[in-house]
């Protein structure tokens, strides 16, 4: 699922690093695009872009009885997070295949080893509790770590 949604959301990246790099947006806006319909529309085409991810993992988490009730509450609301941050950290980026690359490697380690670390840390290992509710707070603003963390705290 961390690939799955990392690469959708490098696509992401690297279409808004390529269109900031190359000057496609201003040029448009100079043929009489208002920044709005833009914006509006982009941020609609990255939403059915997610959603499409995001349908099929409530899918196959309901095909498979995997009763996670709190994960499928946060699958949910992951594209409205996810876009947003991703517009926002596409900035940090001068080429497009460094924002895809980084953005997947990003989501990967985020959901798939952050969350099985920080877990561990709250929950197992007593001498470092305090250092897993450190990281589990500033986790919480890469949109990926929440899917993970609903996931460790249904089971």
């Amino acid at each position: 699922m961390s690939i799955a949604f990392g690469i959708v959301v490098s696509g992401i990246a690297r279409y808004l690093v390529a269109e900031r790099v190359s000057g496609l947006k201003h040029l448009q806006v100079i043929s009489g695009m208002h920044l709005k319909a833009y914006w509006l529309g982009s941020f609609l085409f990255d939403f059915l872009k997610t959603s499409v991810s995001v349908a099929t993992a409530v899918i196959l988490f309901a095909a498979f009885d995997l009763d996670l009730d709190a994960s499928m509450a946060v699958l949910v609301a992951f594209p409205f997070g996810v876009i947003v941050f991703t517009y926002v950290f596409s900035f940090l980026f001068t080429t497009e295949s460094a924002a895809s690359s980084l953005t997947i490697f990003l989501h990967i380690c985020v959901l798939g080893l952050a969350t099985a670390v920080t877990f561990s840390f709250r929950i197992a290992i007593p001498f470092l509790m305090d250092d897993g509710d450190t990281m589990h707070a500033w986790f919480k603003l890469i949109p990926s770590y929440p899917i993970g963390s609903a996931m460790y705290c249904d089971r």
